[in-house]
């Protein structure tokens, strides 16, 4: 059973050219209260909207939730330029689905109003990891799976291996590949390149020792090369994007020895076939975690993320970065609390938007954090979600200019295990930039550059076709959606 009692606290801070703005509050409570969440076989999507009380002079949010009765939560956000949006994640527990994990997937039309929702499994653990868009307007699905997909089969599950998926514009699944052998364990990002899938992430280089993983697929699902990239010391790959002539840039890490997850980053520049045109290393005085790369039409790059220090301080940080991987800025946003960028997006104009999270430092929880950052790498805008539980955003997407769909989960107001989180916000962007923002300090970072001479490693991969029939497909019903009526 849920009920909403709490609302979701919204704090959104804008500075100004001729004075520091002073933190402006906005309580967001709930439009009604749910006293009944969806039974366990129930396969209708739940909406609990969050209303928007008084935020009209410092911008706007506007927040719902969206579940099952187990846990639910969301990785990543595409939108469209008319302001519609997909949303992806994971569902456990909700629906009817049994005791396994399956990916969900959420479409709505512009202005947060959902329109239908398909969940795909196998009956084992299918974790989504992300999303990426095809040209045909439809999405191309990837995580882990380890369901058999294969009729009668029985024993003991297959080890976990990646699955795609790809799928048109309203979910329905047009291929199915399973990527087996190679030693990949997963994959964090993905970009279509030429007509061409690329995802990247890691493999095992050897028994204790993972090295970034690339791996290119036809528009049809066909593998085309699969290698990792020996780059002198263990590390994964965590973000790709095209570079309009068939090629891809990948972007990840080195392992550093005082934090697990985090190092020094590293910026390659692959050609179509796989080969290594440039490749360079920017190593900080403490280790980063790079999470997502973003290139404009100029060919120009925006590498973002969060440092760690090994004292347990977390900033995010921006490195602007050219075609051919000469470091041109770099800031680094230091607050009073933790914070950490899990996702960033094109803004329009230089601009970036960041989510991720705040660490609360009196209590175990999180906040949701967005930042906007201008072209002169300033702070535009901030602002957290906050309720009793923890709040964290995973992605964010531009809807529209000047408005940001950020997604993430929750496990406040009565979830039974998180519930997920789809907030717009439309960011009240009055004037410049000559002060700090509130609690936090940007300043400029001291990045060390080197040329890496990176080592191709082919890896024996196979692009297991699965047929559509053994994917199992769950048309969701959507309130007030075009399969809810």
């Amino acid at each position: 059973m849920k009920f909403l009692a709490s609302a979701l606290r919204l704090e959104e801070f804008f500075i100004a050219p001729w004075r520091r703005a002073l933190p402006a509050l906005a309580a967001l409570g709930l439009a009604a209260c749910a006293s009944g969440g969806a039974a366990g076989g129930d396969p209708t999507l739940r909406i609990w909207p969050l209303a928007d009380r008084g935020a009209d002079a410092i911008g706007s949010w506007r927040s719902e939730l969206l579940s099952g009765a187990g846990s639910d939560w969301a990785r990543k956000a595409l939108c469209r330029p008319d302001g519609g949006c997909t949303f992806f994640g994971n569902t456990r527990g909700s629906f009817g689905l049994g005791p396994g994990t399956a990916f969900i997937a959420v479409g709505e039309i512009p202005d947060l109003r959902p329109q239908w929702a398909r969940t795909y499994g196998g009956g084992g653990t299918d974790e989504l990891d992300g999303a990426v868009a095809t040209p045909d307007g439809g999405f191309v699905m990837f995580g882990n799976s380890d369901s058999r997909y294969t009729a009668g089969a029985g024993g003991a599950a297959p080890a976990s291996r990646p699955l795609v998926i790809r799928a048109a514009a309203e979910g329905e699944p047009r291929w199915v590949r399973a990527l087996e052998g190679g030693g990949i364990h997963r994959f964090h990002g993905a970009a279509v390149e030429g007509g061409a899938l690329v995802l990247v992430g890691y493999a095992a280089m050897s028994a204790d020792t993972p090295g970034p993983a690339i791996v290119r697929l036809s528009e049809e699902g066909a593998l085309q090369w699969a290698e990792t990239l020996d780059l002198g010391a263990g590390g994964y790959a965590v973000a790709v994007v095209g570079t309009g002539e068939g090629g891809v840039i990948v972007a990840g890490y080195l392992r550093s020895g005082n934090v697990a997850f985090a190092g020094a980053s590293f910026l390659v520049r692959l050609d179509a076939s796989g080969r290594p045109l440039w490749a360079r290393r920017y190593e900080t005085d403490v280790p980063a975690q790079p999470r997502a790369l973003l290139r404009d039409a100029g060919g120009e790059l925006a590498l973002v993320g969060t440092l760690f220090d090994p004292r347990g301080g977390r900033s995010p940080f921006l490195l602007r970065v050219g075609g051919d991987g000469t470091l041109r800025a770099a800031r680094e946003y230091r607050g009073l609390e933790a914070n950490e960028v899990h996702a960033a997006a094109e803004a329009g104009g230089g601009r970036i938007v960041m989510a991720g999270r705040q660490r609360d430092p009196f209590v175990n929880r999180q906040r949701g954090l967005a930042l906007l950052i201008d072209p002169g790498n300033r702070i535009r805008a901030h602002g957290t979600m906050s309720a009793q539980g923890s709040v964290e955003l995973t992605s964010v997407a531009t809807a529209r200019e000047g408005e940001y769909r950020l997604v993430g989960h929750t496990d406040s107001f009565g979830a039974a295990g998180l519930d997920i989180l789809a907030a717009s916000w439309l960011p009240a962007t009055r004037g410049g930039t000559e002060e700090l923002a509130p609690g936090i300090a940007e300043r400029e970072l001291t990045v060390r550059t080197s040329p890496v001479e990176p080592r191709r490693v082919a890896l024996p991969v196979e692009a297991r076709e699965i047929p559509l029939e053994a994917l199992v497909v769950t048309p969701l019903r959507v309130p007030g959606g075009a399969r809810g009526r």
